[in-house]
């Protein structure tokens, strides 16, 4: 892949552009910091007593910093292809913004709607694409640090996985270990040998704590949520249909899904139930493709 100039500065970054007769890497450094700002941000919120975010997250923090950076709509067009530019580079937060348009690339192939910005494209098309990839954004940056976070509280011991496991497509599931089934009066089987796990996957190869599967989907699948304007009964539906392996008590009555939601994990409040989801179907086959239960490629 492709390597950024070292860029430390603005000055530096202008430096860059102007030598190369190329203003995206002024761009580039500019996304850096927007990006590296968000992960900050996220982590200041989790720096509490309990370590329990004390801000809401995933409430359009990305799309009000991307729109800050880009105001000018008559550039719009450019600013969306600087996007895709950028994640062709080999860096940390290119790499966040890459994993992010995953979930676009999985509804392009179930809608047919083409993701990447064409001349076609009108104004508010390419703003509400550029919105979606902010907000999957938002959800990847939470992910990470909401990891991290009960990674330290459990005292984990550190290893050589990033801070989150994104990535297969978007989001891989805790580990769940199960035991081949037998017939009554027979020996349990051998377990099958199991693959070992991608570089980044190791993390998933341990049991996992109660609620870690649960508080994934409900992280990760915020901006479907925000999308299809989910009401907490739409949400505890999608949840019951995607968990492999309910922890005993938690959270299975649906006042206390949303109760969790919001004060442990700091997201932003569901629709009141007497709002209709719009289209259940689309945001549940979307939901599946973006949080599949199949294993890692080896």
């Amino acid at each position: 892949m492709l390597s950024l100039p070292r860029m430390k500065t603005y000055d530096e970054a202008v430096a860059v552009s102007k030598q190369n007769g190329d203003h995206f890497f002024l761009c580039a450094f500019m996304l850096r910091d927007w990006i590296c700002n968000l992960m900050s941000g996220t982590l200041l919120t989790y720096h509490t007593t309990d370590h329990r975010p004390c801000d809401v997250l995933q409430d359009g923090q990305a799309w009000r910093g991307f729109c800050q950076l880009f105001s000018d709509d008559k550039h719009f067009f450019h600013a969306l292809n600087d996007l895709f530019r950028f994640i062709q580079y080999d860096d940390r937060f290119a790499n966040a913004l890459q994993r992010a348009q995953v979930p676009l690339l999985i509804e392009e192939q179930l809608t047919g709607r083409l993701f990447a910005p064409q001349p076609t494209h009108s104004l508010r098309l390419l703003r509400r694409t550029a919105e979606f990839w902010c907000d999957w954004l938002d959800a990847i940056i939470h992910l990470e640090i909401h990891r991290a976070i009960q990674a330290h509280k459990r005292r984990d011991p550190p290893g050589a996985d990033d801070l989150a496991i994104i990535g297969y497509p978007m989001c891989r599931l805790p580990s769940v270990q199960k035991s081949p089934s037998s017939k009554p009066g027979q020996p349990k089987p051998a377990p099958a040998p199991r693959k070992p796990l991608p570089r980044g996957f190791a993390s998933l190869d341990r049991p996992s704590p109660p609620g870690e599967e649960i508080e994934t989907l409900l992280i990760i699948l915020q901006p479907l949520a925000k999308r299809y304007h989910w009401t907490a009964s739409d949400c505890f539906t999608v949840i019951m249909e995607l968990v492999r392996h309910p922890a005993r008590g938690f959270c299975w009555a649906q006042c206390d899904l949303e109760n969790y939601r919001q004060d442990e994990l700091g997201l932003p409040p569901l629709e009141p139930d007497e709002a209709q989801l719009p289209d259940p179907l689309a945001g549940l086959a979307l939901a599946c493709k973006v949080c599949p239960s199949d294993s890692p490629p080896s």
